[in-house]
């Protein structure tokens, strides 16, 4: 199989923090900015994402706590 071009290649990722609080609120806190390594390919390869979906979804938010399971015992 022949690849042209870079078969890999970078997208810098803005991190957001969402964190539980004890009075069960959500606390927002903006995060670093990281580079992570892609593949350019329709689909995952080699353990990277594609670099089409991580140029799409350049803002990830990491949840610390249990955030999404209270949120639906009180609805």
């Amino acid at each position: 199989m022949r690849v042209r071009g870079q078969a890999l290649g970078s997208v810098d990722v803005q991190i957001m923090w969402a964190i539980k609080q004890k009075n069960n609120r959500i606390d927002y806190e903006l995060g670093d900015t990281e580079t992570r390594p892609c593949v350019h390919s329709l689909f995952p390869q080699m353990g990277y994402a594609p670099c089409w979906y991580l140029s799409r979804h350049k803002n990830q938010t990491i949840t610390v706590g249990s955030i999404l399971r209270e949120r639906l015992d009180t609805l």
